[in-house]
């Protein structure tokens, strides 16, 4: 759509979209538990084939322990 202005040419510099789905627990789920559902995730993500699905899809996988994913959606909330 070549006649309809970009959101940074309306006004926005540095505008930016994105969708993130991550698994989350109930605060106090014990360590072992969530290294557990990290480790099981880890591995799932590290396939080719879902890899290669979440690619298709327009996807990019990100894989973070339970502390960086703590820290992404602190980070991510704040902004």
């Amino acid at each position: 759509m070549p006649n309809v202005p970009t959101i940074a040419e309306q006004g926005v510099p540095g505008y930016s979209d994105y969708l993130w789905l991550g698994l989350l627990a109930p605060a106090g789920t014990p360590k072992d538990v969530l290294a557990k559902l990290s480790d099981t995730l880890h591995y799932a993500l590290n396939t080719k084939e879902l890899q290669d699905r979440m690619r298709d899809d327009g996807a990019e996988p990100m894989i973070m322990s339970p502390d960086e994913y703590n820290e992404f959606l602190k980070r991510d909330v704040a902004h």
